[in-house]
């Protein structure tokens, strides 16, 4: 998955909910206790301006091995959120918010070992009109990079971000803002491989929620997934209809055994655990959620 396509949806459908099966998001631990961060500035779009008020800043290992590698990534916000939304490869949890909660703001993403070279790749983080639509990605490189005096510290990341576009550009946003964000650091309390990972609680939960999706008998699958989960798989059901349903969704998970030869580990950060299963030459991720005791899919 390229950078720039790390909160894009699927176009088709059926693909897009498959992919449910495997995204979701990791849960971070900070290094050190520290003072939260602020920002100073605003975002200006089509919707007018708004004022960016709060900077989080987290590094991401890719310990799963789907992304192009570690991000060192920055969110300035208009509204306080939980540093555990830039976490995990895929940042499915802070598209929510910005869908669901009306969230807007700017997130930047950078090379950590490439901080003064590497282009930043960023995301508009603004609802669009269509919620069909994916949000808005843009690279900015060379003298357009827009990063001043940015300085990476074990525990803190400060500096000014800004962009306007340049006349004739398609982008019609802008932003200019000083921050200065704790830094956190995704860290993987447990890794298990091999036979220690099949037979893991999250695994299990994890088969008996595509045994029973496989099966179309989503009232089963209510037991091992989250709220939020059931409800975009049962409203796409409704949209389709029980019979496409099975046939683009359940026929497009694995049988028990086939999907226990493909798991090949599974990482635990703290309440969250990361299935990585390789299939067809092609790694994915499933990530689990434990709430009340139990591991759900979410």
């Amino acid at each position: 998955m390229k950078p720039t396509q790390t909160l894009k949806r699927a176009k088709a459908i059926a693909p897009r909910w498959l992919a449910v099966l495997f995204v979701g998001t990791l849960l971070p631990a900070p290094s050190l206790a520290i003072d939260p961060g602020w920002a100073k500035g605003t975002l200006t779009t089509a919707r007018g301006e708004v004022a960016l008020a709060h900077a989080y800043a987290m590094e991401h290992r890719d310990e799963e091995g789907v992304a192009d590698g570690p991000e060192l990534r920055i969110l300035l916000s208009e509204h306080e959120v939980s540093e555990t939304l830039l976490s995990g490869p895929f940042l499915t949890a802070l598209e929510r918010q910005v869908r669901e909660q009306g969230l807007r703001g700017v997130l930047l993403r950078l090379d950590p070992k490439r901080l003064a070279a590497a282009p930043v790749h960023g995301t508009l983080l603004e609802a669009p009109a269509d919620p069909q639509q994916s949000l808005r990605f843009f690279t900015l490189g060379g003298d357009a990079v827009g990063l001043d005096n940015l300085r990476v510290d074990p525990t803190r990341v400060t500096g000014r971000a800004r962009h306007a576009p340049v006349a004739g550009a398609s982008a019609d946003f802008a932003y200019d803002v000083t921050f200065s964000a704790p830094r956190f650091t995704d860290v993987v309390r447990e890794r298990l491989t091999g036979a220690k990972a099949r037979d893991s609680a999250p695994v299990k939960a994890l088969l008996a929620w595509e045994r029973a999706v496989r099966a179309g008998d989503l009232d089963a699958a209510k037991a091992y997934a989250t709220p939020g989960q059931m409800a975009r798989l049962e409203a796409y059901r409704a949209a389709v209809g029980a019979e496409a349903f099975r046939r683009e969704v359940g026929a497009g998970i694995p049988d028990q055994r086939q999907r226990e030869r493909q798991i090949k580990e599974v990482l635990v950060r703290g309440d969250r655990a990361s299935v990585v299963v390789q299939e067809k030459g092609a790694r994915s991720v499933s990530v689990l959620v434990r709430q009340d005791g139990a591991w759900k899919v979410d």
